[in-house]
């Protein structure tokens, strides 16, 4: 799909499985490390075959992964989403970037960008959606800094009171 630096973008298949999951535990020892209040190493296996199927067949999903030579270095997913329709809300189709992970010995090369526009292209060929939303933790300033410059905005903030 894309290239740049012999990194080339394809939609992840099965085959991917090891090296998603390796990337999978980069980001959530990200998360451990920041909010270990929310984030815990957990008893079993950490995400399944059967999760990242769904991620790869559902037609209201796409999963993308960076491949440098051999050897998967990112992915990223992207889920179409709708609002419901109410009496102040306008009915919405969207898309949310689930997640982008670059390997840490694969970052600030460009893979991240390239693993974003793919989700970008996708979105815009799905009927109806209007925007591209995502979510990110305060703590991950790297991750917040990359998306304004890529001109996310935020639109909405969720805050919390410890007790």
């Amino acid at each position: 799909m894309a290239n740049m630096r012999n990194v080339t973008i394809r939609a992840a298949t099965l085959d991917d499985k090891d090296a998603s999951l390796r990337l999978y535990e980069q980001i959530d020892e990200l998360h451990r490390q920041a909010r270990p209040d929310i984030f815990r190493v957990p008893d079993g296996a950490r995400r399944s075959e059967t999760f990242l199927k769904k991620r790869i067949e559902n037609d209201g999903c796409a999963m993308y992964v960076a491949q440098a030579g051999e050897t998967v270095v990112g992915l990223a997913t992207i889920i179409l989403r709708r609002t419901r329709e109410d009496s102040i809300l306008r009915k919405q189709y969207y898309a949310e970037v689930d997640e982008i992970v670059v390997d840490t010995a694969h970052q600030q090369r460009g893979t991240g960008t390239l693993l974003l526009e793919a989700c970008l292209d996708w979105a815009r060929r799905q009927p109806d959606v209007t925007a591209v939303t995502l979510g990110v933790h305060e703590f991950n300033a790297n991750a917040r800094r990359f998306y304004e410059s890529k001109g996310f905005k935020t639109f909405y903030r969720q805050m919390e009171i410890e007790l």
